[in-house]
Protein backbone atom coordinates (compact mmCIF):
# COMPACT_ATOMS: atom_id res chain seq x y z
CA UNK A 1 0.00 0.00 0.00
CA UNK A 2 2.86 2.59 0.99
CA UNK A 3 5.80 0.40 -0.06
CA UNK A 4 8.11 -1.27 2.16
CA UNK A 5 8.61 -0.78 5.51
CA UNK A 6 11.63 -1.96 6.98
CA UNK A 7 11.82 -2.96 10.90
CA UNK A 8 13.43 -6.14 12.51
CA UNK A 9 11.49 -9.07 13.78
CA UNK A 10 11.98 -9.69 17.07
CA UNK A 11 9.33 -12.19 18.08
CA UNK A 12 12.27 -15.14 18.13
CA UNK A 13 13.95 -13.44 20.65
CA UNK A 14 11.44 -12.23 23.17
CA UNK A 15 10.02 -15.99 22.84
CA UNK A 16 13.39 -17.34 23.87
CA UNK A 17 13.04 -14.57 27.03
CA UNK A 18 9.66 -15.78 27.65
CA UNK A 19 10.21 -19.15 27.45
CA UNK A 20 13.38 -18.59 30.21
CA UNK A 21 11.43 -16.27 32.47
CA UNK A 22 9.35 -19.62 33.10
CA UNK A 23 11.95 -22.02 33.60
CA UNK A 24 13.18 -19.80 36.23
CA UNK A 25 10.11 -19.51 37.65
CA UNK A 26 10.06 -22.84 38.44
CA UNK A 27 13.32 -22.12 40.77
CA UNK A 28 12.85 -21.43 44.30
CA UNK A 29 16.16 -19.33 44.76
CA UNK A 30 17.36 -16.16 44.86
CA UNK A 31 19.79 -16.60 41.98
CA UNK A 32 16.48 -17.84 39.95
CA UNK A 33 15.04 -14.36 41.23
CA UNK A 34 17.80 -12.08 40.05
CA UNK A 35 17.97 -13.75 36.74
CA UNK A 36 14.39 -13.20 36.46
CA UNK A 37 14.49 -9.74 36.67
CA UNK A 38 17.46 -9.66 34.15
CA UNK A 39 15.49 -11.55 31.76
CA UNK A 40 12.39 -9.61 31.89
CA UNK A 41 14.93 -5.79 32.19
CA UNK A 42 16.19 -7.38 28.47
CA UNK A 43 12.25 -8.31 27.22
CA UNK A 44 11.50 -4.74 28.53
CA UNK A 45 14.58 -3.31 26.00
CA UNK A 46 13.34 -5.48 22.99
CA UNK A 47 9.36 -4.01 23.61
CA UNK A 48 10.94 -1.00 24.16
CA UNK A 49 12.78 -1.18 20.43
CA UNK A 50 9.69 -2.63 19.12
CA UNK A 51 7.84 0.49 19.78
CA UNK A 52 10.37 3.44 18.43
CA UNK A 53 10.24 0.97 15.24
CA UNK A 54 6.69 1.12 15.20
CA UNK A 55 6.47 4.66 15.89
CA UNK A 56 9.13 5.32 13.11
CA UNK A 57 6.95 3.00 10.60
CA UNK A 58 3.66 5.12 11.17
CA UNK A 59 5.60 8.76 10.75
CA UNK A 60 6.76 7.01 7.16
CA UNK A 61 3.84 5.55 6.29
CA UNK A 62 1.81 8.75 6.81
CA UNK A 63 4.34 10.61 5.01
CA UNK A 64 4.05 8.30 1.91
CA UNK A 65 0.18 8.37 2.21
CA UNK A 66 0.01 11.90 1.44
CA UNK A 67 0.67 10.90 -2.79
CA UNK A 68 -2.29 7.99 -2.41
CA UNK A 69 -6.01 7.72 -3.45
CA UNK A 70 -8.39 9.13 -0.45
CA UNK A 71 -9.80 5.58 0.08
CA UNK A 72 -6.36 3.89 0.67
CA UNK A 73 -4.75 7.41 2.91
CA UNK A 74 -8.01 6.99 5.21
CA UNK A 75 -6.73 2.75 5.61
CA UNK A 76 -3.56 3.91 6.35
CA UNK A 77 -4.85 6.61 8.69
CA UNK A 78 -6.39 3.90 10.39
CA UNK A 79 -4.29 1.32 10.68
CA UNK A 80 -1.69 3.87 12.75
CA UNK A 81 -4.38 4.34 14.93
CA UNK A 82 -4.82 0.94 15.41
CA UNK A 83 -0.73 0.88 15.84
CA UNK A 84 -0.88 4.03 18.68
CA UNK A 85 -3.81 2.52 20.48
CA UNK A 86 -1.65 -0.78 21.14
CA UNK A 87 1.63 1.27 21.67
CA UNK A 88 -0.43 3.21 24.58
CA UNK A 89 -1.15 -0.51 25.96
CA UNK A 90 2.19 -1.61 25.79
CA UNK A 91 3.66 1.19 27.74
CA UNK A 92 1.03 0.78 30.56
CA UNK A 93 2.19 -2.71 30.26
CA UNK A 94 6.07 -1.97 30.64
CA UNK A 95 4.98 0.27 34.11
CA UNK A 96 3.26 -2.81 35.46
CA UNK A 97 6.17 -5.05 34.74
CA UNK A 98 8.63 -2.43 35.95
CA UNK A 99 6.16 -1.90 39.55
CA UNK A 100 5.03 -5.49 39.89
CA UNK A 101 8.64 -7.56 38.77
CA UNK A 102 11.40 -5.04 39.28
CA UNK A 103 10.12 -2.85 42.22
CA UNK A 104 7.95 -6.00 43.85
CA UNK A 105 5.03 -3.77 44.04
CA UNK A 106 1.92 -6.47 43.37
CA UNK A 107 -0.94 -3.79 44.01
CA UNK A 108 -0.34 -1.93 40.42
CA UNK A 109 -3.70 -0.01 39.79
CA UNK A 110 -5.50 -0.33 36.38
CA UNK A 111 -3.68 -3.13 35.33
CA UNK A 112 -3.72 -4.22 31.88
CA UNK A 113 -4.57 -8.27 31.57
CA UNK A 114 -5.03 -8.12 27.68
CA UNK A 115 -4.40 -5.93 24.95
CA UNK A 116 -7.65 -7.28 23.23
CA UNK A 117 -9.86 -7.12 25.56
CA UNK A 118 -8.82 -4.42 27.89
CA UNK A 119 -11.57 -4.49 30.36
CA UNK A 120 -10.63 -8.03 32.02
CA UNK A 121 -10.43 -7.88 35.36
CA UNK A 122 -8.41 -10.88 37.48
CA UNK A 123 -11.35 -12.60 39.34
CA UNK A 124 -9.92 -14.29 42.87
CA UNK A 125 -11.59 -17.90 43.00
CA UNK A 126 -9.86 -18.89 46.26
CA UNK A 127 -9.78 -22.13 45.41
CA UNK A 128 -6.50 -24.49 44.73
CA UNK A 129 -7.13 -26.08 41.74
CA UNK A 130 -7.81 -22.33 40.22
CA UNK A 131 -7.23 -19.96 42.04
CA UNK A 132 -7.54 -16.88 39.63
CA UNK A 133 -9.40 -16.54 36.93
CA UNK A 134 -9.74 -13.48 34.10
CA UNK A 135 -12.92 -12.18 32.72
CA UNK A 136 -15.69 -10.40 34.11
CA UNK A 137 -18.04 -10.92 36.99
CA UNK A 138 -21.76 -11.80 35.99
CA UNK A 139 -24.31 -12.69 38.49
CA UNK A 140 -26.84 -14.99 37.41
CA UNK A 141 -30.48 -15.24 39.19
CA UNK A 142 -32.86 -18.48 38.85
CA UNK A 143 -35.83 -19.62 40.08
CA UNK A 144 -37.39 -22.90 40.67
CA UNK A 145 -36.85 -25.10 37.94
CA UNK A 146 -33.62 -23.74 37.29
CA UNK A 147 -35.23 -20.93 35.75
CA UNK A 148 -32.55 -17.86 34.63
CA UNK A 149 -34.89 -14.69 35.54
CA UNK A 150 -32.20 -12.29 35.69
CA UNK A 151 -28.38 -11.73 34.85
CA UNK A 152 -26.00 -8.57 35.46
CA UNK A 153 -22.42 -8.07 33.86
CA UNK A 154 -20.41 -6.35 36.52
CA UNK A 155 -18.32 -3.34 34.98
CA UNK A 156 -15.77 -3.44 38.07
CA UNK A 157 -15.22 -6.11 39.98
CA UNK A 158 -17.55 -6.27 43.47
CA UNK A 159 -17.77 -8.31 46.51
CA UNK A 160 -20.46 -11.32 46.21
CA UNK A 161 -22.32 -10.09 49.55
CA UNK A 162 -23.00 -6.25 47.64
CA UNK A 163 -25.28 -7.74 44.51
CA UNK A 164 -27.57 -9.69 47.03
CA UNK A 165 -29.77 -6.53 48.22
CA UNK A 166 -29.97 -5.33 44.20
CA UNK A 167 -30.66 -9.42 43.49
CA UNK A 168 -34.14 -9.13 46.31
CA UNK A 169 -34.35 -5.78 44.63
CA UNK A 170 -35.15 -6.95 41.41
CA UNK A 171 -37.12 -10.12 42.00
CA UNK A 172 -39.47 -7.92 43.76
CA UNK A 173 -39.79 -6.08 41.03
CA UNK A 174 -40.25 -9.37 38.47
CA UNK A 175 -42.62 -11.02 40.37
CA UNK A 176 -44.34 -8.54 42.62
CA UNK A 177 -43.44 -9.83 46.02
CA UNK A 178 -40.50 -11.37 47.68
CA UNK A 179 -38.99 -15.38 47.14
CA UNK A 180 -40.84 -17.93 49.21
CA UNK A 181 -37.04 -19.00 49.80
CA UNK A 182 -33.68 -17.72 48.76
CA UNK A 183 -30.20 -18.86 48.87
CA UNK A 184 -26.53 -17.84 47.33
CA UNK A 185 -23.17 -19.08 46.94
CA UNK A 186 -20.83 -18.73 50.93
CA UNK A 187 -20.12 -15.32 49.50
CA UNK A 188 -23.18 -13.67 49.95
CA UNK A 189 -23.45 -15.18 53.45
CA UNK A 190 -23.34 -12.10 55.55
CA UNK A 191 -25.38 -11.70 58.73
CA UNK A 192 -26.86 -7.89 57.15
CA UNK A 193 -27.42 -10.06 54.30
CA UNK A 194 -30.16 -12.37 56.35
CA UNK A 195 -31.41 -9.67 58.09
CA UNK A 196 -31.87 -7.73 54.52
CA UNK A 197 -33.80 -10.92 53.17
CA UNK A 198 -35.95 -11.07 56.31
CA UNK A 199 -37.46 -7.76 56.51
CA UNK A 200 -38.05 -7.80 52.47
CA UNK A 201 -40.95 -10.90 53.90
CA UNK A 202 -38.55 -13.82 53.00
CA UNK A 203 -40.12 -16.74 55.15
CA UNK A 204 -36.68 -18.90 54.53
CA UNK A 205 -33.21 -17.44 54.37
CA UNK A 206 -30.17 -20.44 53.18
CA UNK A 207 -26.85 -18.87 53.27
CA UNK A 208 -23.84 -21.26 53.79
CA UNK A 209 -20.95 -19.94 55.12
CA UNK A 210 -17.12 -20.95 54.62
CA UNK A 211 -15.44 -23.25 56.79
CA UNK A 212 -16.86 -25.79 59.19
CA UNK A 213 -19.70 -24.44 61.34
CA UNK A 214 -19.45 -23.51 65.04
CA UNK A 215 -21.00 -25.74 67.95
CA UNK A 216 -23.50 -22.31 68.18
CA UNK A 217 -24.25 -22.09 64.35
CA UNK A 218 -24.83 -26.15 64.36
CA UNK A 219 -27.37 -26.06 67.40
CA UNK A 220 -29.18 -22.91 65.74
CA UNK A 221 -29.64 -25.05 62.37
CA UNK A 222 -30.62 -28.03 64.15
CA UNK A 223 -32.86 -26.12 65.97
CA UNK A 224 -34.61 -24.29 62.51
Amino acid sequence: MVGKLRFRDRIRSAGHRVFAVVQQRRKLSEKAEAEVKKLYRQLMGTTRAVLREAHSAVAAAKRRAKTLAPVLRQRVQGLGQQIKSLSRLTQRVLEQIKGRVLKGDTHHPNKVLSVFETHTEAIRKRKKAKPNALGKLVKVQEAEGQFITDYQVCRQRVPDGNLWEPSLERHQQLFGGPPHMVTADPGFALAANEQEATARGVPRVALPRRGRLSAARRAHQKQR
